[in-house]
C-alpha cells in the first residue's frame, strides 16, 4: 500500500508535493531530466503474529510514458521474526527523473499481521 501521510520535501527548487486520487506523491518540477540517488530508511516493528516478510519500494510515475512502476531492490523484502521484533533497513537506487515525474514509498507484508513503519526518504 502506499504511505500517506506528511511530506516534507527540501528541495523546494526541485520537488514539491501533489495529491493525485487522494494519494500523496512528491512530483519532480525541474525542466532538467537528472539522475538522483533515492535512500529509504525504515524502522519496522511487528506488532502481532505470524512472522512476516515486509517489503518497502518506490512506486514511480513515468510523465512522459504515462506508466507506474514499482522499483524494489535486493534487500527491499525483510523477514520480521515475530511480536515486538523491529528491524531497521536502508535501500538505495539510482532513479532518473523526467519533469512532472512523481513518486512516493510503498510498503507490504506477505500476511494480515499488523506493523508499524517508520520510513525516511532522501533524494540526493
Amino acid at each position: 500500500r502506499p504511505l500517506d501521510g506528511n511530506l516534507t520535501i527540501n528541495l523546494i527548487r526541485r520537488f514539491s508535493a501533489v495529491n493525485v486520487g487522494g494519494s500523496l506523491w512528491a512530483k519532480y518540477t525541474s525542466s532538467l531530466k537528472r539522475k538522483f540517488r533515492f535512500q529509504i530508511v525504515c524502522d519496522i516493528t511487528l506488532n502481532g503474529t505470524p512472522s512476516s516478510i515486509i517489503t518497502i519500494g518506490i512506486r514511480y510515475y513515468n510523465a512522459e510514458a504515462g506508466t507506474t512502476t514499482d522499483i524494489l531492490v535486493p534487500g527491499s523484502s525483510i523477514p520480521i521474526a515475530g511480536n515486538g521484533t523491529r528491524n531497521v533497513f536502508v535501500l538505495s537506487k539510482l532513479i532518473e527523473l523526467n519533469p512532472n515525474d512523481r513518486f512516493r514509498i510503498i510498503h507490504y507484508n506477505n500476511n494480515n499481521t499488523n506493523y508499524t513503519l517508520t520510513p525516511q526518504l532522501t533524494v540526493d
